[in-house]
């Protein structure tokens, strides 16, 4: 149950962290899974993921909105899957969220794409559906699904979207797209589909074990997973595939495969990887674990976040 967990907010200044604890609504306790699964204009997208048996044709019915600044929260209202031609018993095998706002409708939006079996006949098909729930109407609305199938997900990090530029990005294992690893896109305002150029160096690698997509400091950035080391890059100039800039490289660090990068600070980049946070300096490219006080030492979940005053009513 959320009783055991502690929302912490960190502030980052040049000087110091500075932490600071965030009082939960109590009707958020039904939640036994918590994931954080966006963060826009101080506004965080929660969710309950844990669940994969999906009885009666529901998902998503553990999924809110949250102000940490005003202490306001909205729960989102179910949504039924609709199969077409299958069973009523689904087995969900693939869920993507995203989180973003809308400047053409002037609407806070959240973004749901779901893969899911039905048990049929002793065999699994699989099937698609697309929803864009809006936050001023309070409701849901099916939407075209993508022009490509999406295999899984690997990880709870792949199922967040990464919000830069007013498109969502995943990290996807397609099945009608060329290569192992690709990043989809969805276009809030024109809710369209497409699939982000990757840097020359990593398109064609067969070594990469481990691909990541997350926004740093409104920049698109990849974290690229090798056996004996990683990478991160940087889009400089959004959908430009000459832009790709190596931001750094962790060599002999096979523990780092999963990090993500949080925020550049003036000493370096912070980093989350096994719960844990670290800081890289790119000066004498070293990584150590920061031991900050009041911070837990293990950390499921973190995202860039901004204090506003936006209203959930």
């Amino acid at each position: 149950m959320l009783e055991s967990y502690d929302l912490c907010m960190l502030r980052n200044s040049e000087a110091c962290y500075e932490v600071a604890k965030i009082q939960y609504n109590p009707t958020m306790s039904q939640f036994s899974g918590l994931s954080i699964l966006g963060s826009c204009d101080g506004l965080l997208f929660l969710g309950d993921t844990c669940s994969s048996m999906i009885p009666e044709s529901r998902l998503d019915n553990n999924l809110c909105l949250w102000n940490p600044s005003t202490r306001r929260y909205r729960p989102l209202p179910v949504t039924p899957i609709h199969p077409r031609a299958y069973g009523s018993w689904l087995i969900s095998c693939c869920s993507l969220y995203g989180f973003g706002y809308n400047a053409i409708s002037k609407d806070y939006e959240v973004v749901s794409i779901v893969c899911f079996n039905s048990e049929y006949s002793h065999e699994y098909s699989c099937d698609w559906e697309v929803k864009v729930y809006s936050l001023r109407n309070n409701s849901w609305r099916k939407i075209g699904r993508p022009f490509w199938d999406i295999c899984y997900p690997r990880s709870e990090h792949e199922k967040r979207g990464a919000l830069v530029n007013g498109v969502l990005h995943w990290v996807v294992i397609p099945s009608t797209i060329e290569h192992e690893y690709s990043v989809i896109c969805f276009d809030i305002e024109g809710e369209s589909y497409f699939v982000m150029p990757l840097p020359g160096e990593i398109d064609d690698d067969d070594k990469l074990v481990n691909l990541k997509v997350t926004a740093l400091d409104e920049y698109l950035c990849l974290i690229c997973g090798y056996e004996n080391h990683v990478e991160a890059w940087m889009m400089k100039d959004y959908l430009k595939k000459e832009s790709w800039i190596k931001l750094f490289a962790i060599a002999g660090q096979r523990e780092f495969r999963g990090f993500v990068p949080l925020c550049i600070r003036e000493n370096g980049i912070l980093l989350l990887d096994d719960n844990v946070l670290y800081l890289y300096d790119p000066e004498d490219e070293s990584v150590k674990k920061l031991a900050i006080k009041d911070i837990p030492e293990r950390i499921r979940f973190a995202t860039s976040y901004t204090e506003s005053l936006v209203a959930l009513y």
